[in-house]
């Protein structure tokens, strides 16, 4: 049996080490990479204004972070510097979409606050809202060119500002046709992103093999394709798919 992932090679090796135990060959699919895109911090904002970040990815967290050398926050020191001067003690508070963007985010240096319940980025930012009734303040969202779930109207009905920091884009990869058909119907496919559903239904068309989403909002784009049977993970950790084989 073979199971395809929607990530690149050196991202499955534990995955792989435990597939190989039950026989299992793990195919990486990279079908999208991501690259940064660069951005100005707002005009008039000053850093110590900001009093919470959000993240829906691991790749936020390295397209927001990864660029503000010599910008207003220093992740590793807890300080907040630059142009405008400098302020000890005045990072703000983290909200995180899941697990792996929380475990990005401490290798960055950052202590994350709030994390919803469901790990998706709507959920996110409702629930946030929903426990944040009268609060007011100042919020940025490192995120990506597109969207599935843009908080702005959600925002602009709160006491919070709102400022989106657009600092990646996903594109689509190259991935060898020839990978693809060794996917038979006896196979499986894991997602791992509604990017990578859309961007493998645009190339390839819907998948032979057996399909896994790994949460809601992929499952949500599978549905969007016309693709009508799959599984969705309960947890989205893509070590743990070997459960839904």
């Amino acid at each position: 049996m073979r199971l395809g992932v929607t990530r690149a090679v050196e991202q499955l090796s534990v995955l792989s080490s435990r597939a190989s135990i039950q026989g299992i060959e793990i195919v990486a699919l990279p079908m999208t990479h991501h690259q940064p895109l660069p951005f100005e911090w707002p005009a008039g904002v000053s850093p110590n204004q900001v009093d919470w970040l959000f993240f829906t990815s691991a790749n936020g967290v390295r397209g927001f972070f990864e660029q503000l050398d010599g910008s207003p926050f220093d992740s590793a020191q807890g300080e907040v510097g630059g142009a405008q001067g400098e302020v000890a003690g005045a990072r703000p508070k983290i909200a995180a979409v899941g697990d792996k963007t929380t475990q990005a985010l401490k290798g960055a240096g950052w202590t994350v606050s709030f994390q919803p319940t469901v790990a998706n980025g709507e959920a996110l930012f409702r629930e946030f809202v929903g426990s944040h009734v009268d609060a007011k303040g100042m919020v940025f969202y490192a995120r990506a060119k597109r969207v599935n779930f843009d908080p702005d109207e959600l925002f602009a009905k709160t006491g919070f500002d709102y400022y989106p920091i657009i600092c990646y884009e996903t594109k689509t990869a190259e991935v060898n046709q020839q990978v693809v058909a060794m996917l038979e119907d006896k196979d499986y496919i894991l997602f791992t992103a509604p990017s990578a559903v859309r961007a493998y239904d645009e190339k390839f068309g819907p998948p032979k093999a057996m399909l896994i989403a790994i949460g809601p909002t992929t499952a949500s784009a599978m549905t969007n394709c016309g693709w009508t049977k799959f599984m969705t993970m309960k947890q989205p950790d893509v070590d743990r798919v070997l459960e839904y084989l």
